[in-house]
């Protein structure tokens, strides 16, 4: 059980940190609420009299690859010139002829990441376990 609220705890902390990269800050120690105005359609999402970057949201795929519905999306994500993350299962990795699907994923300039070898929930199993489950997860997806 603490184990638990402390992994929730570290999850948390992660999800924050990850807000703060994405979201970029909306006032800086030169500007004031009242510098910052509404954002209209004409600017697409630009901040009025500022330099700062439009805001960022980021795209996750988990439990893939699957070979019916992975090369949809990605042709999808290749022909709006779209980025994201995929968290791969290692054990469908392995499957069918996923590996090719992989491959694409890193060539068009996608991330790749664990998602364990089978889909485990980290927080019920012991660190023994979660330990092999994102070796055996790491080790298929480096395999390829």
């Amino acid at each position: 059980m603490r184990l638990k609220r402390m992994m929730q705890g570290v999850g948390l902390v992660y999800v924050l940190l990850l807000l703060g990269l994405i979201c970029p800050t909306l006032f800086t120690e030169n500007q004031t609420k009242e510098k910052v105005q509404e954002v209209s359609d004409s600017n697409a999402g630009a901040y009025e009299g500022t330099a700062e970057e439009k805001p960022k949201i980021a795209l996750t795929f988990d439990d893939g690859p699957s070979a019916e519905c992975t090369p949809m999306l990605l042709d999808g994500l290749k022909e709006r010139g779209v980025k994201v993350t995929f968290f791969l299962i290692g054990q469908n990795v392995e499957k069918d002829n996923n590996c090719e699907i992989v491959k694409r994923m890193y060539e068009e300039g996608h991330l790749i990441g664990n998602h364990t070898y089978h889909h485990v929930e980290i927080t019920r199993v012991s660190n023994e376990t979660a330990y092999q489950e994102i070796a055996m997860g790491n080790e298929a997806i480096k395999n390829i």
